[in-house]
């Protein structure tokens, strides 16, 4: 199911963001006059959790960090004023375990997680200077563990590719600077080297913008 949900999303994202290239730049192929793309980037803070760290049945009497600070940074392209894309790079909080083992020993297990991520949005206008916003990807994560029992140390590294959607809504300061907020969930992370998880994050930043 997961592996479908990637390729229907990914088929989705290549038909959306078939654009025309020409002299004058990026063309919008949904606009009849064929008008440039704009583009903008920024960056945003926030808080992510995942919640089904806390499940691993290794451990026992644990002690459990799931959530904490994360952040991303993104760029991308104005189709038109209803649907653009955007990809970028982001940094999930890390999350810690500390327990014992079935035999009585103390044990832990420390997890990272990041990766980049592209996205269609479509956006729809409430006043001049605020909009709304949703959005349907995918995340290529990496997943660094680190797990350590006694004097043994085990560390290992995962990655994947997990749907990814997102609402939010940004209002414009001036005619290059917008302030955005958002929420977004990644499904299904991980599940080799720690329980799978789904990964919610909630954030707010600036964005710099060509219109």
């Amino acid at each position: 199911m997961k592996k479908q949900l990637t390729i229907i999303t990914l088929t989705g994202l290549i038909t959306f963001t078939s654009i025309n290239v020409s002299a004058n730049g990026i063309v919008n192929p949904f606009d009849e006059n064929g008008a440039p793309a704009t583009f903008y980037m920024g960056g945003n803070l926030g808080a992510s959790k995942q919640a089904e760290t806390c499940n691993e049945t290794f451990i026992n009497n644990a002690s459990c960090e799931d959530s904490g600070i994360s952040y991303k940074i993104y760029g991308g392209a104005r189709l038109n004023p209803m649907f653009g894309i955007e990809g970028g790079y982001r940094k999930f909080n890390d999350t810690k375990i500390l327990g014992i083992d079935g035999s009585g020993n103390p044990t832990s297990l420390d997890k990272s997680i990041s990766g980049f991520d592209l996205e269609g949005i479509a956006y729809y206008p409430i006043t001049n200077e605020i909009e709304i916003f949703g959005k349907a990807g995918l995340l290529r994560w990496n997943q660094d563990t680190i797990k350590k029992e006694q004097i043994q140390e085990i560390v290992a590294s995962e990655k994947g590719t997990s749907l990814l959607i997102g609402a939010g809504g940004d209002y414009q300061i001036t005619d290059n600077l917008r302030i955005r907020t958002e929420w977004e969930r990644i499904f299904n992370t991980g599940g080799t080297n720690s329980s799978e998880t789904d990964i919610d994050m909630l954030s707010a930043g600036m964005t710099f913008t060509t219109f």
